[in-house]
């Protein structure tokens, strides 16, 4: 028997998990959010070893196990006890991803005092519920776990057989934005006109071309698809840039997906904006 094998084995027998956190995101193809760090600071940490615990980060969240032989039965460790982890948000574009206030200092508070069954929050996705003044710049988060309500894992004798798991769930939903592809020429000569978008999909057609200058001064010549769809890290639809001319039929340009770093917020028209920048007769 291998090693690793040899510590799953031994991992697995000595420890229970009594307390799981899972954090998933809808902009994430299986809704994993692997971009948040949970962080003990020395007096949590203390806390959690003077209980007999082992805190664990998972990836996606963290769990808090017990060990099976936990000498914690005693009268002196009953009662609630309270963890608090700070969040680190590692993803430097979670604000373009994630639908919450577009604002860069605020502090996400989540506590399962006040949590919706196994979600630790109130509506469906985390939102201005969650929401706290923040006097640094950024985006921090704070969770505070409350455990042991009911002596359930400390502070009385247990076989061991009835220990609950507690498991909490943050869930965040992504952005919805209009799709802007904004073309421009190289050359003075060019002609907006023989150009159009394909949907390769269903076959739509887009030829609504809005002149408008750029901030750089570049005259570019912007196509809006009206509908507002969601940030995703994979999109099913291809558009392409077509060119209606007698001299040129194969002209076929795969236009590029949307990315996060693109969005921006129009405050005259109040939505978001994924604007992509296309160069034409390069």
């Amino acid at each position: 028997m291998s090693t690793a094998s040899q510590n799953s084995i031994h991992y697995k027998s000595n420890f229970k998990k009594i307390v799981e956190v899972i954090v998933f995101h809808e902009y994430y193809i299986n809704r994993n959010c692997s971009t948040i760090d949970f962080v003990l600071d020395q007096q949590n940490r203390s806390l959690i070893r003077n209980y007999g615990l082992l805190f664990k980060q998972t990836g996606q969240g963290f769990v808090i196990l017990q060990r099976v032989d936990s000498k914690t039965n005693s009268a002196s460790f009953s009662g609630p006890v309270t963890f608090v982890f700070d969040m680190v948000f590692k993803d430097l574009l979670f604000l373009n991803l994630t639908n919450i206030p577009f604002q860069y200092s605020q502090l996400l508070n989540f506590t399962n005092e006040k949590a919706s069954g196994e979600r630790l929050h109130e509506e469906v996705y985390v939102g201005e519920n969650e929401i706290r003044p923040y006097s640094e710049n950024g985006i921090a988060g704070k969770l505070t776990l409350t455990i042991n309500q009911e002596n359930e894992f400390f502070g009385k004798e247990s076989d061991g057989l009835n220990i609950p798991t507690y498991q909490y769930r943050i869930n965040f939903d992504t952005r919805t934005f209009v799709l802007r592809y904004n073309f421009y020429f190289t050359k003075q000569s060019g002609d907006i006109k023989k150009y159009y978008v394909l949907n390769e999909k269903d076959g739509t057609r887009y030829e609504n071309f809005i002149s408008r200058k750029l901030e750089n001064g570049i005259e570019a010549f912007s196509l809006e698809l009206s509908e507002e769809i969601k940030l995703k890290e994979k999109y099913e639809f291809l558009f392409y840039l077509k060119k209606e001319d007698e001299f040129d039929k194969s002209f076929s340009k795969f236009l590029p997906h949307p990315e996060p770093i693109n969005l921006n917020f129009d405050e005259e028209k109040k939505v978001f904006f994924n604007d992509l920048f296309i160069a034409l007769d390069l």
